[in-house]
């Protein structure tokens, strides 16, 4: 996709994002559009970082839940 595509794409899911009433939809949508615009690209995911936990709050498959948790364990694990 060249840069042109790219940002008609952007600018269309933008106006999609218009539409959305909730903050969860809206991410969720994100996580979709990811998968649309940036190939290869199989999951994706929005997570939240908070002291002391994350959390993944939007994701296009729930692999990706356990993937974000093997993450901060490994990171919480380094010295």
């Amino acid at each position: 996709m060249d840069r042109h595509e790219f940002g008609r794409r952007l600018a269309d899911a933008a106006h999609e994002m218009s539409d959305t009433r909730h903050p969860t939809d809206a991410l969720e949508r994100v996580a979709a559009m990811a998968v649309e615009l940036i190939g290869p690209c199989d999951v994706a995911g929005v997570c939240v970082l908070r002291p002391g936990r994350d959390d993944t709050c939007a994701r296009t498959h729930t692999s990706l839940q356990l993937m974000d948790d093997l993450h901060t364990a490994s990171v919480r694990a380094r010295p």
